[in-house]
């Protein structure tokens, strides 16, 4: 891989899908994420994007909203000390997305992390979840960045 470049294109075949990232960060699988996107470490800990995609049964949008609504209760039951910070509807490679950006706190680590999760509907019955995640002390260094890994996310058309 040339380093010498700013960014570049990684193609999940996992995900029928491309990125486009910074060419200093790496990618992995992993039994959680068929891709992630990790930055250099800094103060201990690497910022990260992961990727995954879920079948939904059919092609009904409503599923989608369902998926919304349960992702953000989720995150309210499991996460200590969540806080919305802000949410939005919004369209990625064409497709339906509902991002969201909140904090919450890890005891056992003692951190508070700052993190993004989008759900992009690739109709008819694909959904990706994408969560990318910082320390809150780091969140200036990344959030810019994950937001564009994000907005880069390119996906292979269904056949017809």
């Amino acid at each position: 891989m040339d380093r010498s470049r700013k960014h570049y294109s990684y193609f999940s075949k996992a995900l029928s899908a491309s990125v486009r990232m910074p060419a200093d960060w790496d990618t992995v699988t992993s039994e959680d994420f068929p891709l992630a996107l990790l930055a250099p470490e800094k103060n201990g800990f690497r910022a990260n994007v992961g990727f995954n995609l879920y079948k939904l049964s059919g092609d009904d949008e409503q599923k989608f909203e369902k998926a919304i609504r349960s992702s953000k209760q989720v995150l309210i039951d499991e996460y200590k000390e969540y806080k919305l910070i802000e949410e939005q509807q919004v369209w990625i490679d064409g497709f339906p997305a509902y991002h969201q950006e909140y904090t919450w706190k890890d005891d056992e680590m003692d951190l508070y992390y700052y993190q993004t999760l989008t759900l992009i509907y690739v109709m008819p019955n694909r959904l990706y979840e994408v969560t990318g995640t910082s320390l809150l002390t780091n969140k200036e260094n990344y959030l810019d960045k994950i937001i564009k890994i994000v907005d880069s996310f390119r996906f292979i058309r269904d056949e017809d």
